[in-house]
């Protein structure tokens, strides 16, 4: 009996023998099979836990237009983000504004205006500081001209070749190319810069401060009624300090004047400290500070007359113009919330730059969005420009000694200015100094409508007066406008100033009170009322503070204000309407750093890619460790861009998107500080990977690395990581890193070659008579000669293709770099530029085009070595849609078809000026900008001469010569991605007449690399 018989019987027996028992087994060993397969499916490895991410703050934010559109005012443009003085070439009447202007107060109504005026009157500068020759212009009427349309041609004849060529312009114009034409708006383009630059220069002259007027000396009074029957009146000097007898009060009623008071304000009390109050100490200080005492004149050098002919000095005894701060207070928090508006916007700018093949000029650069460099223009677009110190100050720090003198007079100044505006804002100071008199009225009995007059006479006989009306009070008004806004932990106040001159008049100030959350009472948070201040510009024009008041509350936290108003005698208004909102976090955590990733099968991968190696063993994978230094990363988010082959990268997407339980202290750590700790890690499955992130805080050390499972041989990978924070807040990116995962597969076969002939047509000397002698081989120099007096040779195969080059000024085979204008690239002529030779190509919109068809193609420089300059060359085929475009590689945007070189020397600069373009919205002019290395010869191929192995003699002979055509070889493209270039072999067999076997042949290699499927060469003549 059989074995397998053998052990069934025994099963039957078995089951028969023992039932249950047998039952149980059976049921035992279907259960371990069967978990054993759903092990080795994966059912019982760690499930990834479903997390929902967000991709917008948990904030108030303001999403940033994809291209801001074109300021059509002066104001639109004052108020711009970036002001480019193009803008007023492109509109006429905002330049018109602008000569309107008589004073700087006519447009500029911020501090935003301001700088923003300035920065268009840098650019005008520079614009108009250019040398003559330094720009270089290009008029493509000129190109269609050579083409044989004039400048008149019919849109549908022009747009069917060239596309981005302009097909009408201004009347009057005659069809035909002018020469001097470009140059001509140019000059007119500069004209009308220079005028708008007389404007500019004029608004924001500097003020004279060498004009300066002498302050009268007097007391600058204020005066109010209160009922039931009091005056108050409230005095400091100006242009002069407190003399040492102080000053008489007296009070006039219908012509019957008395005596209040004498020995008003005077300085001796508050010396000896003997005011009554609290601070009397440093109040002490302050006047004695503000003492000109016989010592101090002596250490400056000066009698008393001298220092206050030099103090109490200003530009002008007119209102000096002042702007208000408001625009500038919300323009503020609109920056500061500003977010991207997709990840277009938050891809680095140099990484979009790789990934378009075409730059567009106009589209607004994503480094501008960023947070960090929103703050820093928000600190420079609001600030004001100093003025230089006051002529008198400075002759005296060029004495000897001069600095301490000058330090000396600013502090006594100081005191004395102090002391000034403790009055106003201190009504218990300014009752016990003697500024501020409380004159009880009860007992005249004064009617409604009497005049009282208050009048302070100083004791050298100087007089000041003021008067009131009985029963007509000037209140103060409840505040209206409390406006703010919470911002990482600080919380700017503003609010609308009183309107009536006569409330202004007598407001010192404003108390403020804040209620946080969980409170149930206001409380006032500051010590001494808020003044609005102003800082003057050295225009000479006062400029308000955007923000009057700034409060520190903890993010995270709801909180409301309310203010009232206080007035020079120490009176208050009525409380404000309350403002209440949450103080938000908006500032995100640094961009976090990567190394450069390794692949999962690298032996010399970094210690940190082998920690996720082992954690995910015979994975294919691609290891990213990433890094932080801000605590508050609360998570990551991983980008990645996908490359097949040799094709371009995609637009990035999100790959992952990780939790992360911060172990940074709240601090930021002290750099050079090490830790003996090792990183300890915990793994979190994502994306089919095991992801380490690191739970303790070791510097220099990962902070998560992850595993990118999701990857397959052929591909190139760009990663980009971003940290978030608790407020979801995004940084910045980090910079990109790319790897590969090579592929065993070969590329696929070229298809079958085409192989084509393209003769040089020569003499045919074998019809000259007898006795006449000609070279072997014809020369260059000779060909057009030889050929005006022969008879040409008999072709069957192409002539015209050769004829055709040489016409344009063609190699065929080879790129000129340094090409002659007007010469033509394209696949026929197997004579497109290396991708070296490629610096990028530039599209203008029809938006960006000047009404006089012109524009200032611009470009981002070549930052390597040895440039000799730039050649550009247009298209002669019609252009698909800019988005079609960008989606190509450079080498499937440059064999569209035929480009045309348009600049007969190479191009200096970064710029040029293009004529005859079309200011069409939505149009768009392409340009193919090639770099011309230094030292390339007019008409030399960019490969050099050839004959590389010949003696240098016959190499030129041979050079000199001209070919007797070109072997053109040309095969179908496989539909293979991984394809990035072709080498083409050549082997030399002495006839065709008998079969030979490829494989027997010695190849050598003649092109490399060849990226068209196209390889011509040179053919000597026969």
């Amino acid at each position: 009996m059989s074995l397998p018989m053998t052990v069934w019987s025994w099963l039957k027996k078995q089951f028969s023998t023992h039932t249950v028992r047998s039952v149980a087994a059976v049921f035992l060993a279907l259960a371990l099979l069967v978990t054993g397969g759903l092990w080795a499916g994966g059912v019982f490895r760690a499930k990834e836990v479903e997390e929902t991410f967000t991709y917008l703050p948990n904030r108030t934010y303001r999403v940033a237009g994809p291209d801001p559109p074109e300021p059509e005012t002066l104001g639109e443009l004052l108020h711009a983000d970036e002001p480019d003085v193009d803008i007023l070439l492109r509109h006429p009447e905002i330049a018109q504004e602008l000569l309107q202007a008589e004073v700087l107060t006519d447009i500029v109504d911020s501090r935003l205006a301001l700088n923003n005026l300035r920065s268009l009157d840098r650019q005008l500068s520079e614009r108009l500081g250019e040398a003559p020759d330094s720009l270089d212009m290009i008029d493509l009427a000129e190109l269609r001209a050579h083409a044989g349309i004039g400048l008149d041609a019919v849109a549908s004849e022009w747009d069917s070749t060239y596309r981005l060529l302009a097909t009408t312009y201004s009347p009057g114009l005659s069809s035909g190319y002018f020469p001097g034409l470009v140059p001509a708006k140019a000059q007119e383009q500069q004209e009308s810069l220079a005028t708008a630059k007389s404007a500019t220069s004029r608004l924001l002259k500097a003020a004279d401060r060498n004009a300066i007027t002498a302050i009268p000396a007097n007391m600058n009074m204020k005066c109010v009624w209160q009922a039931p029957a009091e005056g108050l009146v409230h005095m400091v000097p100006s242009g002069a300090w407190l003399p040492e007898l102080g000053y008489k009060l007296f009070r006039i009623v219908n012509g019957s004047s008395t005596l209040i008071d004498e020995q008003l304000a005077a300085p001796q009390d508050g010396l000896n400290g003997s005011l009554g109050l609290a601070d009397d100490a440093w109040i002490k200080e302050l006047y004695a500070q503000a003492a000109l005492t016989p010592a101090k004149l002596t250490a400056l050098g000066m009698d008393a007359a001298k220092f206050n002919e030099i103090a109490y000095k200003t530009d002008s005894l007119q209102p000096p113009a002042r702007v208000s701060g408001a625009l500038d207070f919300d323009k503020m928090r609109e920056a500061l919330i500003t977010i991207p508006s997709g990840l277009e916007q938050r891809i680095p700018e140099t990484d979009l730059l790789l990934r378009q093949p075409i730059y567009v000029m106009g589209r607004q650069d994503n480094t501008l969005i960023s947070s960090a460099a929103i703050r820093s223009r928000v600190q420079q677009k609001f600030s004001v420009l100093s003025p230089q110190t006051s002529p008198l100050i400075s002759a005296i720090k060029s004495e000897p000694g001069g600095d301490a003198k000058s330090e000396l007079m600013q502090s006594i100044l100081s005191a004395r200015q102090q002391i000034a505006t403790l009055s106003f804002v201190d009504d218990a100071f300014a009752e016990a100094a003697g500024f501020l008199i409380r004159d009880d009225l009860t007992s005249l009995q004064l009617p409604d409508g009497t005049k009282i007059t208050y009048r302070v006479e100083t004791p050298d006989g100087a007089q000041t007066s003021r008067s009131i009306t009985a029963g007509t009070e000037t209140g103060l008004s409840k505040p209206l406008g409390l406006n703010g806004y919470g911002i990482d932990g600080k919380v700017p106040l503003r609010w609308q100033q009183a309107s009536a001159p006569a409330e202004k008049a007598i407001l010192s100030g404003y108390w403020i009170e804040r209620q946080l959350e969980g409170e149930s009472t206001f409380t006032q948070i500051n010590d001494e009322p808020v003044v609005v201040s102003y800082l003057l510009d050295e225009t000479g024009v006062y400029f308000e503070s955007p923000v009057f008041f700034e409060d520190t509350v903890d993010n995270g936290l709801n909180v409301t204000y309310r203010i009232r108003s206080l007035d020079v005698f120490g009176r208050t208004s009525e409380y404000s309407d309350p403002i209440s909102f949450l103080v938000e976090k908006v500032t995100p955590p640094n961009a976090p750093a990567v190394d450069p990733p390794d692949l999962s099968t690298d032996l010399a991968a970094s210690d940190a890619a082998r920690q996720a190696i082992a954690a995910n063993p015979g994975q294919l994978g691609i290891v990213l460790p990433i890094y932080t230094d801000s605590p508050d990363t609360v998570r990551f988010t991983i980008y990645r861009a996908v490359a097949h082959g040799a094709q371009s990268f995609g637009p990035p997407e999100v790959l992952a998107n990780l939790t992360y339980h911060n172990p940074m202290p709240d601090a930021q750590p002290t750099f050079g500080v090490t830790s003996r700790e090792l990183p300890q890690v915990e793994p979190v499955t994502k994306n089919n990977a095991k992801q380490l992130v690191r739970t303790n805080y070791v510097k220099a050390s990962p902070n998560l690395i992850y595993f990118d499972a999701n990857v397959a041989e052929g591909y190139t990978y760009k990663y980009w990581v971003s940290a978030w924070d608790s407020w979801n807040n995004e940084s910045a990116w980090s910079k990109s890193a790319s790897a590969g995962v090579p592929s065993a597969v070969k590329p696929a076969v070229p298809g079958a070659l085409s192989i084509s002939m393209l003769s040089r047509e020569l003499p045919d000397f074998s019809q000259e008579p007898p006795g006449i002698l000609h070279d072997e081989l014809v020369a260059k120099k000779d060909l057009s000669a030889s050929a005006a007096g022969s008879v040409a040779r008999v072709y069957a195969t192409d002539i015209e293709t050769v004829k055709s080059a040489d016409q344009e000024g063609i190699a065929i085979g080879h790129f000129i770099p340094a090409a002659e204008k007007f010469s033509v690239i394209d696949m026929q002529y197997d004579n497109l530029p290396e991708d070296k030779y490629i610096h990028l190509f530039v599209a203008v919109r029809g938006e960006d085009v000047l009404p006089d068809g012109t524009a200032r193609v611009r470009w981002p420089a070549y930052s390597g070595d040895g440039l000799g300059g730039y050649a550009v060359y247009v298209p002669e085929f019609p252009l698909q849609p800019l988005e079609l475009m960008q989606q190509m590689s450079r080498a499937e945007l440059v064999e569209l078809g035929r480009w045309r070189q348009l600049n007969d020397q190479p191009v200096s600069e970064n710029q040029f000026l293009a004529g005859g373009l079309s200011s069409t919205p939505g149009s768009f002019a392409l340009f193919l900008i090639c770099l011309v290395p230094e030292g390339a010869q007019p008409g030399q191929p960019a490969d050099g001469v050839s004959g590389i192995g010949m003696l240098q003699g016959i190499s030129n002979h041979f050079a000199l010569m001209a070919e007797g055509g070109f072997v053109s070889i040309a095969w179908s493209a496989p539909d293979d991605p991984q394809i990035k270039h072709y080498r083409v072999y050549r082997s030399e067999v002495a006839s065709f007449k008998q079969p030979v076997a490829a494989s027997a042949l010695v190849w050598t290699m003649v092109g490399d690399p060849i990226k068209a499927p196209k390889y011509t060469a040179r053919v000597a003549q026969p």
